[in-house]
Parts: C-alpha cells; sequence; structure tokens
C-alpha cells in the first residue's frame, strides 16, 4: 500500500441537507462503504458532512467538510463515537442496557 486513497460520493439534496453514500477506495484496491449525511448552507456553499461505516467499515467514522460550487474538500478527519463512561455526567444506564 502506498498510503494513496480516493473517495466517492453521491449525494441527493434535501433542502439544507444532503444524504447519501460514499466508497473509500484504497491503494491496494480495497473499498469501504459509507453512508453520509449533513447539512449545506447554499449561501456559503459548505457541507459538513458525517460519513458512517457499512460493512467491512463498520464502526469507522468520517468527518468531511467541503466547499464551493464543485465541493472541494478542505477537511478530512476521523470522527470519533462518544462511548458511556459510568463516571462521566453523560452516563444513562438505560441507554448502556439497551444498546
Amino acid at each position: 500500500m502506498t498510503g494513496d486513497w480516493a473517495l466517492q460520493i453521491d449525494l441527493m439534496p434535501q433542502a439544507s441537507k444532503f444524504n447519501g453514500s460514499a466508497v473509500v477506495t484504497l491503494s491496494n484496491g480495497r473499498t469501504l462503504s459509507y453512508s453520509a449525511a449533513g447539512p449545506y448552507n447554499p449561501k456559503l456553499q459548505l457541507a459538513v458532512l458525517s460519513l458512517t461505516g457499512q460493512s467491512d467499515a463498520k464502526g469507522t467514522f468520517l468527518s468531511i467538510t467541503a466547499i464551493g460550487p464543485n465541493m472541494a474538500l478542505t477537511k478530512v478527519r476521523q470522527q470519533r463515537r462518544k462511548r458511556y463512561d459510568a463516571r462521566s455526567a453523560d452516563y444513562d444506564e438505560k441507554k448502556v442496557r439497551n444498546s
């Protein structure tokens, strides 16, 4: 692997939101599928998308910021899912039991 990768996103506009899918292709040919969703500001031509891993990519999350009429990527970063911790103020025993 060289560390190169490619991203293909297919989005459908819904009012001021985007929903769709994305595929990351790694340099070794492996593909990872994602669902994509996020708000879009038409005045600023700015979208912030959350990508949630599907199938082989399950458990991975990416955040993408794109701007302009061609939606040029300005930021790609890994997202981390918040975990419930019994020591934190956000702990909800019912949510932990039901998940």
